[in-house]
C-alpha cells in the first residue's frame, strides 16, 4: 500500500480485488471521497462505500455486541453505498442489511444498474450541507441574493437559507456542467487547472446557451477554505455520472432536492418533463397551425 493512504476497511476478491470504505452517516460525503482513491490503488478492479446509520453507533455504546445477537442490532435500519467497478457505471444503494451482500454481488457480476434517485438526491443534499457552511453570513455574499431576490437577507433563517441557496447553485452548475461536457463537447474539469474557486468561470463562461443555469458566478463567493471540499464535490460529481441518468429522473431528483423554501427565493422550479414537451408541442402549433386545427394537432401528442 503505497504510504500516506489510508488503509482500506474491506478488501473483496471476485473476479478481481474490490477496496472498500465504512463510514457513519455524517461522514458520508467524506467516505465517499476516500473510497475514490482507492481506485488508484494498483490492481484494482473497483472500489465501494458502505455507509452507517448514526444510531447505529449509539445502539453499539449502549449495548454490548457479547451480549446482544449482532444481527438484531444491526437490522431493520437502513444503509447507503456506492460501488464502482472499472468499465461500469456507479451503483448506488439504500436498503437494509440483508440487502447489501445481493447488492454488492450484483454489482460485481454486472447484472444490474442501480440508478436509486432517491440515493442521489441524499448524496447531493449532503454535499450542499457541507458546502453551505463555507460561506460567510457577510461581505459579498448577501448582496448577490439582493440581485437575485430583490432583497438582503436578514436574520439567521433567511441567511442560512440563502447559504443553501448558493450551495445548490454552484452543485447545480457543476452536475449541468458535467453533463455538457460528455454529451456537447465542453472540455472537462481538469482538477488541475484550478487554484481558487473563483476559476470555476474560466469553464462555466465557454457556455454559450443555458444563460439561466450559469449566468450568477456563484463560485466566486466561496472563500479559499472551501476550495479543496470544491474539488472533490468535482470528483464525486464524475464518478456519480450524473449524464447517464435519463434526462426525467435527474430533473425530478432536482425538483426533491431543492427545497420550497430555497426553491421559491431563487425561482428554481422543474418543469414536469411530459408538460415541458406539450407545451413546446404547443408552441409549434401555434406559430404554424390555425387555432382552430389546434385539437387535431394535439391528437399527435
Amino acid at each position: 500500500m503505497p504510504s500516506g493512504r489510508r488503509q482500506p476497511d474491506f478488501e473483496l476478491r471476485n473476479g478481481g480485488i474490490f477496496y472498500g470504505e465504512g463510514e457513519w452517516q455524517s461522514n458520508y460525503v467524506k467516505g465517499f471521497e476516500q473510497a475514490i482513491e482507492f481506485g488508484d490503488i494498483p490492481g484494482c478492479s473497483g472500489f465501494f462505500l458502505l455507509g452507517y446509520p448514526d444510531e447505529l453507533r449509539d445502539s453499539i455504546k449502549q449495548k454490548r455486541l457479547t451480549t446482544v445477537d449482532p444481527k438484531t442490532l444491526l437490522s431493520a435500519k437502513s444503509y447507503r453505498g456506492m460501488f464502482k467497478v472499472e468499465g461500469s457505471h456507479t451503483n448506488l444503494f439504500r436498503g437494509t442489511i440483508e440487502e447489501v451482500a445481493e447488492w454488492i454481488k450484483a454489482t460485481i457480476e454486472k447484472k444490474a444498474r442501480f440508478e436509486q434517485p432517491a440515493e442521489f438526491i441524499n448524496i447531493m443534499r449532503d454535499i450542499v450541507t457541507e458546502l453551505s457552511n463555507y460561506l460567510p453570513e457577510s461581505g459579498k455574499y448577501p448582496s448577490l441574493f439582493e440581485h437575485i431576490i430583490a432583497l438582503v437577507p436578514k436574520g439567521k433563517g433567511e441567511i442560512d437559507s440563502a447559504k443553501k441557496a448558493a450551495a445548490y447553485l454552484l452543485l447545480n452548475q457543476l452536475v449541468f456542467y458535467r453533463i455538457l461536457s460528455e454529451a456537447h463537447g465542453y472540455s472537462p474539469i481538469d482538477r488541475t487547472s484550478l487554484q481558487e474557486p473563483s476559476d470555476l468561470k474560466l469553464y462555466f463562461n465557454k457556455v454559450e446557451d443555458y444563460q439561466a443555469v450559469f449566468d450568477f458566478d456563484v463560485a466566486s463567493l466561496f472563500p479559499q477554505k472551501s476550495f479543496n471540499f470544491i474539488l472533490d464535490m468535482i470528483k464525486i460529481i464524475e464518478h456519480i455520472q450524473p449524464e447517464s441518468f435519463t434526462r426525467d429522473l435527474l430533473g425530478n431528483a432536482f425538483h426533491q432536492l431543492i427545497p420550497e423554501e430555497v426553491r421559491h427565493p431563487i425561482a428554481a422550479y422543474y418543469t414536469n418533463p411530459m408538460a415541458a414537451r406539450l407545451l413546446a408541442r404547443l408552441a409549434v402549433y401555434s406559430s404554424k397551425t390555425k387555432w382552430q386545427t389546434l385539437p387535431a394537432a394535439l391528437g399527435h401528442y
